[in-house]
């Protein structure tokens, strides 16, 4: 059981077995029988009536703010006590917090305490993969570093496909930490950071080698911010010659060209143009023939225009591309719907 359930059960007991919602009932007749009292007093003057109407505001407003984040409490309350707990339920509801943007303190720990249940379910192999995928993004956009090394850990472990495996890597780059599944509980390697760097590049090397299709945008961008990270250590060369090897094969997506030619013009050594160039022209030439409702034809069209805008190419780069008649996805569905 993960220390924030620890902690809920801790302050259930303090409470005692009442509901949130007999809680929350509690306050609001807490609430209106003091302020019946004072209006009901004629001792009161009207200054002192006057003064509690101008508190009503910023009272009524605290209280909103009480009440959501008992709703919160109440929802995780809910989840806890699932016999297997809701790994889906906590995922919407750190979802939902995530999206608020500017979220408050109460939102936060709700949402920590989500995740926490979703690792604490992981563990167990009771979570669907995707959904630890997921949370894994909603941990990191919320800055929860270590839930979501641990999350990527966990949704790689369930299920080791190449755009699961590819996040865990980056995110042990990142942190130069990793941790492992034993005996259901996730445990920190005593390895070195640079010992973790190292090995998670080798793995994502590796799995970009196995030549991965679908979802391949979000393969090849996590070997892309790898590389770029640690570009003086001479990660982009060693991309290249993973991505060189592997446009070398057969039913090559466009979006892997349109990767390498981007490290082409990072590395700027004296054939960087021509290498650029001929991998932008190839890109362009497999985009041609790959459907609009592939994953990555959006990507491609984008990071070849943005790295002509980058390096100063942009008229010839959409010469290119005029010439050959792409259009974007969307272009392409309206101009179906005509």
């Amino acid at each position: 059981m993960t220390a924030l359930v620890v902690a809920f059960a801790a302050v259930l007991a303090l409470l005692g077995v009442r509901s949130i919602k007999e809680i929350k009932d509690e306050m609001r007749a807490s609430v209106q029988t003091t302020v019946d009292k004072i209006l009901q007093d004629k001792s009161k003057s009207a200054e002192t009536v006057e003064q509690l109407v101008e508190s009503l505001g910023p009272a009524q407003t605290r209280w909103a703010e009480i009440e959501q984040s008992l709703d919160n409490l109440a929802r995780f309350e809910e989840l806890s006590r699932s016999q297997f707990g809701d790994a889906q339920g906590a995922y919407g509801l750190a979802r939902e917090l995530a999206d608020r943007g500017n979220t408050s303190p109460d939102d936060r720990r709700a949402a920590l305490g989500c995740l926490l249940k979703i690792i604490e379910l992981g563990e167990q192999g009771k979570v669907d993969p995707n959904i630890l995928f997921n949370a894994c993004t909603v941990a990191s956009e919320m800055d929860f570093d270590h839930e979501a090394l641990k999350l990527s850990t966990l949704c790689a472990h369930w299920d080791p496909k190449p755009s699961h495996s590819l996040r865990k890597s980056r995110l042990e780059d990142v942190f130069g930490m990793r941790f492992e599944l034993k005996e259901s509980s996730l445990v920190l390697s005593e390895q070195p950071p640079i010992t973790v760097r190292h090995e998670a590049w080798k793995a994502a090397r590796e799995m970009v080698r196995q030549g991965p299709t679908f979802q391949c945008e979000l393969i090849f961008s996590e070997l892309h911010n790898i590389a770029l990270r640690n570009r003086e250590s001479g990660y982009i060369d060693d991309a290249i010659v993973v991505l060189e090897d592997l446009t070398k094969g057969e039913r090559v997506p466009s979006y892997a060209f349109a990767i390498l030619s981007g490290f082409y013009a990072m590395r700027g050594n004296e054939t960087w143009l021509d290498d650029y160039l001929t991998a932008v022209t190839k890109a362009i030439e497999i985009l041609r023939v790959e459907s609009p409702a592939c994953t990555w034809y959006e990507h491609t069209t984008r990071d070849v225009r943005r790295m002509a805008e980058q390096t100063g190419r942009t008229a010839e780069i959409t010469e290119i591309i005029d010439h050959a008649g792409l259009q974007t996805a969307k272009e392409a569905r309206d101009n179906h719907e005509e």
